[in-house]
């Protein structure tokens, strides 16, 4: 069976699959690829057969995996299916396959599919949704033989799971993640066109939490868990498309606007203790303490996919290029910032950006008090689904134009053109773009500008055009107009959409660079600790190799501006990526230089200080270190 035409409107923007080429994001996603491929099937399907009662060879995984919490059989379906559509390797499809004919013989005569048996599950919301999305995507992307599958389970959910949620959407202490479910859901009604999915998306629906971004007087929420209330802004997206209300749209922006605004730290992860919208400051208090014993500041995985979904969402709808800058921080900071797991199952799955220094590990190694362990937890489900989805972030297009969201070295061939980008990007300023045009219907290739960026150029042979307003073509030549571009000592401005448009035929067969100028800055972590800073240049965020104050070294008095206060206290960045502090620049030992090298860069084990405390003047600040 095969999924019907889609019938929903076309996105403005669509992703396009692109092959990752030597860098490490196309080694993080080899290297998970081989780790979940290593695990046979017997294992994956052994608690379904044992509960059907069927021969249950293999070994237990073991944690969460049989553990009856937040089972992720779903995602690892999925990821293999995406990982097949990202490499080409038919060894995820034939997994993928495979898995779903073993776990298809499990299912029960009314549709219950889930591993445990029932009444040992903690929320069949979360394994039903997560199951879902597998499907989903073995059906879409390898055109798998899963449709009644879908139904059946699907049936034996609309009539068992407890919807009582939004009719109690106020509860700060409800774990389960039914709000989760719309955008498989609509996904669901987008492949197969029956409207059991839409009534089941609409029963699910979050009011309570989206109309909080639509409120004029200003945003107001009581404390969620992080995770998944950026996952489930990916429900009001798809309700947008199907239903076509504007306000599921706006919603979506406002919260992309809110939480970019006043809930990220510099790497762009959030949700220390996994909350979001606590009291002003708790981004800076997190730093300081831990909120609860044994969390960190980012679920490494699960927030890494839920905005690589909503970023990819949102240039869907709305179609901005600033969109894409939050997936720009969470796979270079973030995803692709964590050791490979190993043995499969054991991760890292928080990120630590404490005060007090952090590091990283390939496994978790915490237990819950009744002796649950961390291992196969939720972010082992997204992991493989998140490093898949590095192939789509980088190129997507519209009927007539092919756009560059992400600088990574990557190819792309469409019907539209087929496209190269070789860079050493974001060590580098520069990226290589070599453009084949294939059709006519192609008019121009669009570049992202980050919104952090402070120059942005585009070399062709000998000219230059700079980024100030919407590009023009040159009736007599077809070529980008340059004329009233600014020269080098005229402020920098951005399209008001973001996106730096060059003419598809004004681009030579050998191809344009692209420079992308980076600031160095100090970033503080809220507006609550304005002396508690971190370094960032241009998307990356970089810790130091010990503690530390910093206050420009000459006795600076007025306070500097962020870009002032760093060239006071770093040296220029060196080849390598590293940037070391002036002499003067520690409190307290004025000989003393600490090294910041890019959060990405630093090995299992080596402890990390991302943030510090930073002053821009030596007046001292009112309260004490």
């Amino acid at each position: 069976m095969t999924p019907r035409p889609r019938t929903l409107p076309r996105p403005l923007l669509r992703p396009v699959d692109a092959t990752l080429r030597d860098g490490r994001f196309a080694a993080h996603q080899q290297a998970i690829l081989e780790l979940y491929l290593s695990v046979p099937d017997d294992d994956y399907l052994l608690g379904f057969r044992r509960r059907r009662g069927l021969p249950a060879p293999g070994t237990e995984l073991g944690g969460w995996y049989g553990g009856g919490v937040y089972h992720v059989f779903g995602q690892v379906l999925g990821g293999f299916a995406r990982l097949h559509r990202a490499t080409g390797d038919p060894r995820p499809r034939e997994k993928a396959l495979a898995l779903l004919r073993g776990w298809d013989a499990c299912v029960e005569e009314d549709g219950y599919a889930l591993y445990n048996p029932r009444g040992q599950v903690f929320d069949p919301h979360y394994e039903y949704e997560k199951l879902l999305g597998g499907l989903l995507d073995c059906l879409e992307i390898l055109q798998a033989p899963c449709e009644e599958g879908i139904r059946r389970i699907s049936g034996w959910a609309a009539g068992a799971l407890d919807r009582s949620g939004p009719a109690d959407p106020g509860r700060n202490d409800d774990h389960r993640e039914w709000h989760t479910l719309p955008e498989n859901l609509y996904r669901a009604y987008d492949l197969l066109g029956d409207p059991l999915f839409r009534e089941m998306a609409e029963a699910f629906e979050y009011p309570f939490y989206w109309n909080r971004f639509l409120d004029p007087a200003g945003f107001a929420f009581e404390p969620r868990h992080a995770y998944s209330h950026v996952n489930n802004l990916g429900g009001a997206a798809m309700a947008f498309r199907v239903r076509g209300d504007p306000r599921y749209r706006d919603l979506c922006v406002r919260a992309y606007d809110e939480i970019t605004a006043h809930h990220l730290y510099a790497t762009g992860g959030y949700g220390p203790a996994e909350r979001m919208f606590a009291p002003a400051g708790y981004l800076g208090d997190a730093l300081l303490a831990p909120l609860e014993r044994g969390f960190g500041h980012c679920e490494i995985a699960c927030c890494s996919f839920a905005v690589f979904k909503l970023t990819g969402h949102l240039l869907g709808i709305a179609g901005e290029a600033r969109f894409a800058d939050w997936a720009e921080q969470m796979m270079h900071n973030v995803l692709a910032a964590q050791p490979v797991p190993h043995p499969p199952g054991f991760l890292q799955y928080y990120a630590e950006y404490y005060r007090n220094g952090g590091s990283k590990r390939s496994s978790d190694g915490r237990i819950h008090e009744d002796g649950l362990t961390y291992e196969w937890p939720c972010c082992s489900g997204t992991l493989p689904e998140a490093v898949a989805d590095y192939s789509r972030l980088v190129f997507a297009e519209s009927d007539t134009a092919l756009h560059v969201c992400q600088y990574v070295s990557a190819d792309c061939d469409t019907p539209l053109a087929s496209a190269a980008i070789r860079t050493g990007y974001p060590l580098e300023d520069d990226v290589r773009l070599v453009l084949s045009r294939r059709s006519e219907a192609l008019r121009e290739v669009a570049l992202r500008i980050p919104g952090w960026c402070d120059g942005f150029e585009v070399q062709f042979g000998d000219r230059c055009v700079r980024a100030r307003s919407p590009l023009t073509r040159a009736p007599d030549t077809g070529v980008p107009d340059a004329a009233g571009q600014p020269g080098p000592d005229e402020p920098f401005s951005v399209p008001p959409d973001g996106w730096l448009r060059i003419p598809a035929d004004a681009i030579p067969e050998e191809g344009i660079t692209i420079r992308i100028r980076q600031p160095v800055v100090f970033r503080p972590v809220d507006e609550a600790h304005p002396d508690l800073a971190a370094l960032v240049v241009g998307p990356l965020a970089y810790a130091a190799d010990q503690a530390a104050i910093l206050v420009p070294p000459d006795g600076t008095d007025p306070p500097l501006a962020p870009a002032a206060l760093a060239a006071a206290l770093l040296e220029p960045r060196a080849p390598d990526g590293t940037i070391d502090t002036k002499p003067g620049a520690v409190v307290h030992y004025p000989m003393k230089r600490l090294r910041f090298r890019p959060l990405a860069g630093i090995p299992e084990g080596v402890p990390y200080y991302l943030y510090l405390g930073v002053r821009n003047s030596r007046t001292p600040p009112d309260r004490t270190d």
